[in-house]
């Protein structure tokens, strides 16, 4: 039986853990924060903080660095990898990420409906622009990308989704009792699947279709 063995400073945090060969990794702590990883080897991964307590560095133990810029509100503004490129993030007065701006100065933004902060669309640096709908609740009922391709969603009164379909796929409506849930993918890896209670064939290329399991919730 293998044994693995754990020890915790005064302040009750994790400081090193020994696995069943004896290798030994090690946590190093300051008065507030994890500021470095030993692992069995010996290599070390150190983090470093401001003075606010936000991670701002972290070192590998190769000594590459990369960093974290943040703005007043405490929004990260930046991060820049161990060779310098930098990806920039901006946000709207309500604290909503707008746009970032990877290491080669291509630009995705994101846009925001005035009354609920929800993202009512994105563009992608080529232009190409997907639409997002929600109902009252605040669940997202389509989706609709550049090429006019659209995605609706429906739930039940659990919050639960049971309908994911494609509109230009499936233009009838399959008589399914309430629990029943539909997906449509265009390649799903059948391990996903593993869980299923119930499959029904609807006569619809790459649809599936999953039965609730109401008495725990589950599908």
């Amino acid at each position: 039986m293998s044994r693995t063995n754990y020890t915790h400073d005064n302040a009750g945090r994790p400081e090193t853990v020994k696995d069943a060969r004896g290798n030994v990794s090690t946590s190093v702590y300051n008065a507030r924060n994890l500021i470095a990883n030993v692992d069995a080897l010996g290599n070390r991964t150190s983090y470093t903080f401001d003075e606010v307590n936000r991670q701002v560095a972290v070192t590998s133990p190769l000594g590459r660095r990369s960093t974290t810029v943040y703005d007043l509100a405490g929004q990260v503004t930046a991060s820049v990898d161990p060779l310098g490129n930098r990806t920039s993030y901006a946000y709207d007065n309500a604290g909503n990420q707008t746009s970032v701006t990877n290491p080669l100065g291509f630009i995705t933004t994101s846009v925001y409906s005035a009354n609920s902060n929800r993202m009512s669309a994105s563009v992608d640096p080529l232009g190409n622009r997907t639409s997002y709908s929600y109902d009252l609740a605040g669940q997202q009922t389509s989706r609709q990308d550049a090429r006019g391709n659209r995605i609706t969603d429906s739930y039940d009164l659990a919050g639960r989704q049971i309908v994911l379909q494609s509109v230009r796929r499936l233009e009838k409506a399959m008589g399914l009792r309430a629990s029943s849930q539909i997906h449509l993918f265009r390649k799903v890896p059948p391990r996903i699947w593993d869980n299923v209670l119930d499959r029904r064939k609807t006569g619809v290329s790459n649809v599936l279709i999953y039965l609730f399991d109401d008495r725990a919730g589950k599908r």
